[in-house]
């Protein structure tokens, strides 16, 4: 199957793991290039259109409200390392990545869980900004 991007906005490399992530604005998608590959995949996001041309994990994607975007347009990536509870630290076996979307269309910034597939919603705290 052939992949189409429709004005990629933005892209996140991680050396580390030979990945880059690159949002597809009209295309409503965060999708999973694989840099020793060379393939590339829908991570999350979609439209409410049914179509039979997607993969499963893309279908599984548009099936769940909260991991569609609308117009996305800036996306940020922490690889994580190491965890610490209380006095100590520990090293992972294997690293966490979250990703930071800017879901510009929904008015709200998501993050992904790339190893569980999961979206959720930050929302700015409502600050005074009375001086």
């Amino acid at each position: 199957m052939t992949v189409r991007l429709q004005h990629p906005m933005d892209i996140c490399i991680i050396p580390q793991q030979q990945t880059a992530l690159v949002l597809d604005t009209f295309n409503h998608k965060l999708k999973h290039l694989d840099l020793t590959s060379k393939t590339i995949t829908t991570l999350c996001g979609g439209t409410t259109e049914a179509n039979e041309d997607v993969d499963t994990r893309e279908k599984e994607a548009e099936a769940k409200p909260q991991q569609r975007f609308n117009a996305p347009e800036g996306v940020a990536c922490q690889v994580i390392y190491t965890r610490c509870d209380g006095d100590s630290c520990f090293e992972l076996a294997e690293p966490i990545t979250r990703v930071f979307v800017a879901d510009t269309g929904n008015s709200v910034i998501k993050v992904v869980d790339t190893i569980r597939n999961e979206v959720s919603s930050v929302r700015p705290l409502e600050l005074d900004w009375e001086c």
